[in-house]
């Protein structure tokens, strides 16, 4: 009963984010619906969510404290930095690199 319980909290918190990322983006266009993306990410807890966010915002400074905060928590999720298409614009920074490097991934 409590995972039932769980998915329903889970699908009424997605429809509440969904709501809210249309409306920014109606509201206050693509800009408008990265802030609101960065609100519900930041209060996710995921660095590395974080760091996409502000990667698609183009504040690669804020990008690369999000990522290094990932790298400390061992967050799972940076597996997929080289793929992550937030990142591209990143890739021939030299903070990318040595990231890359350490997480022993081929650059």
């Amino acid at each position: 009963m409590r995972e039932l319980s769980d998915t329903l909290e889970s699908a009424e918190t997605a429809d509440r984010e969904a709501t809210a990322l249309t409306h920014a983006l109606k509201t206050r266009g693509p800009e408008g619906y990265w802030q609101k993306r960065l609100e519900f990410a930041e209060a996710d807890g995921q660095a590395y969510r974080v760091a996409i966010v502000y990667a698609r915002l183009g504040d690669r400074d804020r990008a690369f404290e999000q990522l290094q905060k990932a790298f400390a928590s061992r967050e799972i999720y940076l597996r997929w930095i080289r793929t992550e298409s937030a990142f591209d614009s990143m890739t021939d920074d030299p903070r990318f690199v040595d990231l890359v490097h350490r997480l022993g991934l081929v650059v």
